[in-house]
């Protein structure tokens, strides 16, 4: 069933300028779009699923202080034969910043045809409410940034109210290669309820000015009163484009 969705929040973060993800918000009249492809095999107390999804995420600096942004998203899942798509639409303003920081507010709103095309039909309404908070720095004499995000969801209509947190590491090892590491995590309140966690490792190389490649394996555990349920191991491959 087509679903919608609303998120306001406010994002703070240290950042050197090099990580897209850390060095909000992006500069006037220049973008980053990035396509990834994920495939992946899950197993748990169902059948084994397989998972194929393609997204495309893209920011543009409307002024230096407002940056325009944009989701699509299509997964399928076998052997349900259950196919969803996402779309979303967003801005972030920029409200202070210094030489190596930036705090900015975030406004996101999306729709979804979440698919009834196998037993996992699933509607999303309502409304987010976010904040995160990220710090970034060199490492061990590299340059590199951490981003730590701490975030609530709050849906309006019928769901689960869930707690949002991630971190994410990297560090330029050799011209035109850098390090990655991401761990997200989403847990239902109370605390007892269901989780989600993510771990991923990733390479990203600069194959032209403007053009980079990133690629790694990541683990999703997903757990319900402390215990493992499903378990998905994959990998992905991302393009990344500025103009």
């Amino acid at each position: 069933m087509p679903g919608a969705r609303l998120t306001a929040g406010l994002v703070a973060a240290l950042a050197l300028p090099a990580p897209a993800w850390a060095a909000w918000p992006e500069p006037k009249g220049q973008g980053l779009a990035i396509v990834t492809v994920e495939a992946a095999a899950s197993h748990g107390r169902g059948p084994r699923r397989h998972k194929a999804e393609i997204r495309l995420w893209t920011a543009y600096g409307l002024t230096e202080g407002v940056t325009l942004l944009g989701q699509a998203m299509t997964k399928h899942l076998t052997p349900e034969r259950d196919l969803s798509t996402a779309l979303m639409l967003g801005g972030r303003l920029r409200l202070a910043h210094g030489d190596d920081w930036v705090l900015a507010g975030e406004v996101r709103g999306g729709l979804g045809d979440l698919g009834q095309f196998g037993t996992g039909a699933r509607e999303h309404r309502g409304a987010d409410i976010a904040a995160a908070f990220g710090y970034s720095r060199g490492w061990l004499g590299w340059p590199g940034f951490s981003v730590i995000e701490l975030g609530v969801h709050q849906p309006l209509g019928a769901g689960v109210r869930r707690i949002v947190t991630g971190q994410t590491m990297g560090i330029d090892v050799a011209p035109g290669w850098q390090v990655i590491t991401e761990s997200h995590m989403e847990r239902a309140v109370p605390a007892a309820g269901a989780a989600e966690w993510r771990n991923q490792i990733s390479a990203r190389l600069t194959l032209l000015p403007g053009i980079s490649l990133q690629a790694g394996p990541y683990l999703r555990l997903h757990t319900d009163a402390g215990t493992v349920t499903e378990r998905e191991i994959g990998g992905f491959l991302g393009l990344w484009l500025t103009y």
